[in-house]
């Protein structure tokens, strides 16, 4: 017999053998997401694929916030269907809590360690088209109106306003009114916001020639 000291040393057990396929397989998804991401963003604005490149930590944090973006998107979606469900289509919805858990634990039941993979790497894809094209909307749309949260960058050649797609520590690619600009990180010389908040003070950004 084992006395409860040894369950909870078990159950510890399966826990910590359980936990590093898991990390590994979240992580995979993360990455998965972030370099879908910047792959479409890129496409969307037809910059060529090595003119930035990116560390795993950042595709992986790019993937992290296209997850939580497309999350959130369905999240909102589905508390508006439940809503209307509720309302004109009660029987679709479950009557009570149980009969909730005993419908999601049926479908989990036919899921296994090889289909949640799948699964996640499919939602890593997904997230990162979605989140692609949501982003690059907003970029479109913030230079094509009033450019109200838009920078100038001052470089040798003159001056470009304009919001950034993308950067590393050779370039910046950023989108104008009149196309996609990739600027080299020493050319900069100026870095300031075209509209600064009214109760924040001016700033500017000073970068030094090498």
């Amino acid at each position: 017999m084992t006395g409860p000291v040894d369950r909870q040393k078990l159950a510890i057990a399966d826990l910590a053998a359980l936990a590093a396929p898991a990390i590994l397989v979240a992580a995979a998804a993360f990455y998965f997401a972030g370099s879908t991401y910047q792959y479409f963003v890129f496409r969307k604005f037809g910059v060529p694929s090595g003119a930035i490149s990116k560390s795993i930590q950042e595709t992986m944090v790019d993937g992290y916030g296209a997850l939580l973006s497309t999350i959130g998107t369905i999240s909102a979606v589905s508390l508006v269907l439940i809503f209307l469900l509720s309302v004109f289509k009660r029987s679709w919805l479950p009557a009570t809590r149980s009969e909730f858990f005993q419908r999601a634990a049926s479908i989990m039941a036919h899921f296994n360690f090889y289909n949640g993979i799948f699964v996640l790497l499919t939602v890593g894809w997904v997230s990162g088209v979605f989140a692609a094209n949501l982003h690059a909307a907003r970029l479109f749309y913030g230079t094509k109106g009033g450019c109200e949260r838009c920078f100038r960058y001052v470089v040798q050649q003159g001056q470009f306003v304009g919001l950034p797609i993308a950067q590393d520590d050779n370039a910046i690619v950023m989108i104008t009114r009149s196309g996609v600009r990739i600027l080299p990180a020493g050319s900069i010389k100026l870095i300031t916001p075209i509209n600064e908040p009214i109760t924040a003070p001016k700033w500017t950004v000073h970068l030094q020639e090498d």
